[in-house]
């Protein structure tokens, strides 16, 4: 956060880094939507959508039968109407959600390797920090870290 923001009320501060993850939720959800990619030219990606896909998939389907399900339920127009509304943000952004870490993989380039999650965690590995590297294949579900 800038030099201003540490001069912020804390509730203003998580206001703000809430503001900046919905945007940035939308916005992979319509890069996913246009097909645009943000590994660079040149540059080799390597998706890991595939092991939180299920889980994301999941989540985002049994909201998809709740908002119906809700609607019917609630007598109240006001609040059926609020609870439709909240439902399909919800929905939405959990679609958001998977659509970040899909276009967000890590990559490698000449100058290191890029590792990230979603748009939260996004760190640069140079080259020279590295040792060694070798292909290592195993199951996700015998590993202890990911």
């Amino acid at each position: 956060m800038s030099t201003l923001g540490r001069y912020l009320h804390p509730a203003v501060r998580l206001a703000v880094l809430a503001v900046r993850y919905e945007l940035r939720i939308w916005r992979s959800l319509g890069v996913w939507l246009l097909r645009r990619s943000t590994v660079p030219a040149g540059a080799r990606g390597y998706g890991y959508a595939g092991i939180l896909a299920p889980l994301m998939i999941a989540f985002t389907a049994v909201s998809a039968v709740e908002l119906p399900i809700l609607h019917f339920l609630l007598h109240w127009e006001a609040v059926r109407l609020i609870v439709d509304l909240l439902s399909l943000w919800g929905l939405l952004w959990m679609v958001g959600l998977l659509a970040a870490i899909r276009v967000h993989p890590h990559y490698v380039t000449d100058k290191g390797i890029r590792v990230r999650y979603g748009f939260s965690i996004d760190v640069m590995v140079l080259w020279e920090a590295v040792a060694s590297v070798r292909a290592q294949t195993r199951g996700v579900e015998r590993s202890q870290t990911v």
